[in-house]
């Protein structure tokens, strides 16, 4: 067994403490997620927003080198929309940062996001490598109480340093459920009961 440093009182490596600060950053959401149908662009307010949407990482990425030469890091990220069934997160974009630095390592968004996501509990079409995926539905919608993963693969250039804590920022709007229109029957208020005599 390794010995622990004095002040590594886990007894995890930096790498999973990284990513325990990680899925912790990531239950924040740094996501600007506007009500509304999203027609126009949102200013993120600065600092984590807690959102309707969550998001977790759910394996340890572990960097291995490809037949490309480049090095990869592929994981699940599980998304949760919390609220309820009418009211619908549409996903447009899932950015991957470096913790460190800020910089962008990858993202996914338009067809490629709606490729890579998929309800839980749906097999990832084309996962049996004899049928061929048919091209996901754009934009991702993820309904009311429902999770979804979103398959990353983070492709680093030859030399390129491998982060040890991974940010993710997740941006998109809450769709929620037409109002039906006033009802033209008016509603009677109670009156009160006289007391009897």
């Amino acid at each position: 067994m390794a010995e622990r440093h004095p002040r590594n009182r886990t007894g995890r490596s930096p790498l999973r403490r990284g990513l325990a600060v990680a899925v912790l950053a990531v239950g924040m959401l740094t996501a600007s997620m506007a009500p509304g149908y999203g027609t126009g662009p949102t200013t993120p307010v600065p600092g984590p927003q807690f959102t309707p949407l969550t998001a977790a990482v759910m394996t340890e990425p572990a960097p291995f080198r490809a037949t490309d030469g480049k090095t990869h890091l592929s994981y699940e990220l599980l998304t949760t929309n919390a609220l309820p069934s009418s009211a619908r997160v549409r996903l447009d974009r899932v950015e991957v940062r470096d913790a460190r630095t800020h910089r962008v390592v990858g993202s996914l968004s338009g067809q490629a996001l709606a490729d890579a996501a998929n309800p839980v509990g749906d097999p990832l079409p084309g996962a049996d490598g004899y049928t061929p995926a048919p091209p996901g539905p754009t934009p991702t919608v993820i309904p009311g109480s429902q999770q979804w993963v979103v398959w990353l693969d983070l492709v680093l250039d030859r030399g390129q340093r491998v982060p040890r804590v991974l940010e993710h920022h997740l941006s998109g709007a809450v769709l929620t459920a037409p109002v039906p229109p006033p009802s033209r029957r008016r509603s009677r208020s109670p009156r009160p009961i006289a007391p009897r005599r």
